[in-house]
């Protein structure tokens, strides 16, 4: 290849990297704040390098003027943290429960710092969260979010993003399924932390003198630490299916073709 060749080449592989770029903005695992800046370009471009031979483009198409070619950036930097965005759902729903847990149990107390986000978050829901960093490795979540970016560029041509009803109709179902897997989550811990709370209220009323709101905190935390035990081989099957490549990869799919010019 000569070198103006290349040099023609070049706003279109740009536009590429920005698209990969913007996966590593958002996407578990393979951004967010507990990655250093310097590796996240370092894998979008080297990932970027891998995608670029089977980029079908026309480099005419792609927009020359300033304003028109920042705007074509903008689009491409979007795509990619749509699926980045669309791919940490899942972790939401895991830390909203392990937040809603922390309230049953008394742990509200004692916050730690997210690395991904830098701001207090619940000891369960950092566990909650590690435990589907966890299984989102273990199940190559990570291989369906790359395969899904990859697809994107086929759907979705260089600088020609859109975004149709079906773009925000599909957002909005899985924004509202991250709320329904959180109540999956915590369901087995919040009511059985209910009925704890039921039965000390009977227990404090039968026998006044016990302190049952110290030994509440104690009870309280046991019984929810039990439920989460006998309850985890159903969460990690709720978080396989939801990593798989019916759940993850396909909600990112539908998310691209919603944003494709196509039909």
């Amino acid at each position: 290849m000569r070198l103006e060749e290349f040099i023609a080449l070049v706003p279109g592989l740009v536009l590429v990297f920005c698209r990969m770029a913007g996966v590593f903005i958002l996407a578990p695992v393979l951004g967010g704040g507990q990655v250093p800046p310097t590796v996240r370009i370092g894998a979008a471009l080297a990932i970027g390098a891998l995608v670029v031979p089977f980029v079908q483009y026309d480099p005419a198409a792609v927009p020359t003027g300033l304003w028109p070619y920042t705007v074509a950036v903008a689009r491409e930097t979007t795509v990619g943290m749509v699926l980045g965005f669309g791919a940490t759902l899942l972790f939401m729903a895991l830390q909203i429960a392990g937040e809603v847990i922390d309230i049953q149990m008394g742990f509200m107390m004692a916050n730690v710092t997210d690395p991904s986000t830098n701001i207090a978050s619940p000891l369960m829901g950092q566990f909650m969260y590690i435990l589907a960093l966890l299984v989102f490795l273990a199940v190559n979540g990570h291989h369906w979010l790359i395969r899904a970016m990859a697809e994107s560029y086929r759907l979705i041509p260089l600088a020609e993003t859109t975004a149709r009803p079906a773009f925000a109709e599909h957002m909005n179902t899985m924004m509202s399924e991250t709320f329904t897997r959180a109540l999956q989550f915590g369901a087995p811990i919040v009511a059985a932390l209910l009925l704890t709370e039921m039965a000390m209220g009977v227990v404090g009323r039968a026998v006044p003198q016990m302190n049952i709101m110290m030994l509440g905190f104690s009870i309280r935390i046991a019984i929810g630490l039990a439920v989460l035990w006998f309850a985890m081989a159903s969460i990690m099957d709720v978080l396989t299916f939801a990593v798989d490549r019916n759940g993850l990869y396909a909600d990112l799919i539908r998310l691209v073709r919603g944003m494709s010019p196509g039909p």
